[in-house]
């Protein structure tokens, strides 16, 4: 509720103030357009193009942080971090350095010495810093470690994010790239310096997490080499993506971009001009992520393995195939398995132990312990575990990348249009969109406003 001279001001009313002028400039400008009057540089080109970029905006950050926007559920939990200690885990909060958004500090937990779990994760002598995705926090994600930690022989650690929790009596804060990226770099930047001199520490992320993964090991290879700081050894890429929207729409591919406008004219012909006018300079400045310009950043004696499902439901399997070509690692290793999972980690299945093994001999090959034990397992596991480590990248089908194409317009025109979540499958949610969050169309809200 908004306050205007000491009286109450619904925001209601100022929804629909909103609605009335984006609905009543796109109106004028197209009939100025469709009369040769308006160009460019007509101050109601910038007003429709700011209103637009901002909607979007707004429901791109309610994608990206779903966790945020939808707390309390199964994978996304309230708890404080006195749970955590409850279940094995010691919390515990980092400073943050500068000013990156979000808290001043940032929680990061690790099994708590003296737990049986605690031997599971010190075999290989190494650590490994968890990054969880969009809808998960770290309350939801205590399974997912205990796997971890007895699956990979790491001890582990993970990171919460701004806006995701705990309810320790402050603000949760909201979620934004640099505060994210601020935690991210906080806990990994303490890892090091306290793990011990020239202890292998590896970088994972999961879908998000592989964002601010790819974010926390840019960072640290752009500073200077610190005496007497753990060995970033590895980073895994588990289902990234190249940016936040293209998981939606690809608006760098002409045709694709092309077609979801073209389909988006035709949903509104009175705005027909002002839609077939638009080009990837209207999303490309409210993307978040970019992670396919940031690993450009990696340094090339990281390495680096990419994993994600062939059929992932939530994040289209060429951007992992297109992330995996554009790194520069001297060392990097993909592992694509023929699933539907976007969490490989979970699958618990024949699928799960395939990723296991290849992740842990990833692990075990870079953290410099001995890798007999790991390969006679891979080995006693009946499949093609030669095929698991692939170096390069396979080439993706033209009905494939057709199909994909297809998926992302009918998201896109589903984001834009108001459809329901069935068409959020793949997109960077990995939850059905909530009813009351879809976008509907302006005549729509209108009709509702004005009854």
């Amino acid at each position: 509720m908004l306050r205007t001279s000491g009286r109450p001001f619904p925001a209601l009313w100022l929804a629909r103030l909103l609605v009335f002028l984006t609905a009543s400039a796109l109106l004028t400008e197209d009939a100025l357009c469709q009369q040769g009057a308006v160009t460019a540089s007509h101050p109601l080109h910038a007003v429709v193009v700011n209103a637009g970029r901002a909607m979007v905006e707004r429901y791109v950050h309610r994608g990206l942080y779903y966790g945020h926007h939808n707390p309390g559920t199964e994978t996304t939990p309230w708890y404080n971090s006195t749970q955590l200690v409850g279940l094995g885990w010691d919390p515990m909060y980092v400073r943050k350095q500068g000013d990156g958004g979000g808290s001043d500090a940032v929680l990061l937990i690790r099994r708590r010495k003296g737990e049986p779990e605690a031997a599971e994760g010190a075999k290989l002598g190494c650590h490994l810093l968890y990054f969880h995705g969009n809808n998960q926090n770290l309350m939801g994600a205590t399974e997912t470690l205990a796997d971890f930690e007895r699956e990979v022989g790491c001890e582990v650690w993970a990171v919460e994010y701004t806006g995701y929790g705990p309810m320790d009596g402050g603000p949760r804060g909201v979620p934004s790239e640099q505060a994210l990226a601020s935690d991210a770099m906080a806990a990994a930047s303490w890892l090091l310096s306290h793990a011990g001199r020239d202890v292998p520490v590896f970088l994972y992320g999961h879908s998000l997490g592989a964002a601010l993964a790819i974010e926390a090991a840019a960072s640290i290879a752009a500073r200077p080499t610190r005496e007497g700081d753990a060995r970033l050894a590895g980073l895994v890429l588990e289902a990234p993506f190249l940016t936040a929207i293209k998981t939606v729409v690809d608006y760098d591919d002409e045709d694709e971009f092309g077609a979801a406008l073209q389909s988006l004219g035709s949903q509104f012909p009175m705005f027909n001009s002002t839609i077939a006018g638009l080009t990837s300079s209207f999303l490309e400045p409210i993307d978040k992520f970019e992670n396919e310009d940031r690993v450009a950043a990696l340094p090339p004696s990281l390495p680096v393995l990419v994993a994600h499902a062939t059929n992932d439901k939530v994040i289209p399997h060429d951007h992992g195939e297109a992330l995996f070509e554009l790194i520069t690692s001297d060392s990097k290793t993909s592992v694509f398995l023929e699933s539907e999972a976007h969490a490989l980690h979970s699958d618990e299945g024949r699928i799960g132990e395939q990723f296991f093994h290849a992740l842990r001999d990833f692990v075990s090959e870079n953290a410099g312990a001995e890798a007999e034990a790991v390969e006679e397992e891979a080995k006693a596991g009946n499949f093609d575990w030669e095929g698991l480590g692939r170096r390069q990248r396979p080439k993706i089908s033209t009905a494939r990348g057709a199909a994909r194409g297809q998926q992302r317009s009918e998201l896109w025109e589903s984001l834009l249009l108001g459809g329901r979540s069935v068409a959020r499958a793949n997109s960077i949610s990995s939850v059905a969109i909530p009813e009351d969050l879809r976008i509907r169309p302006v005549g729509e809200m209108l009709s509702q406003l004005n009854g």
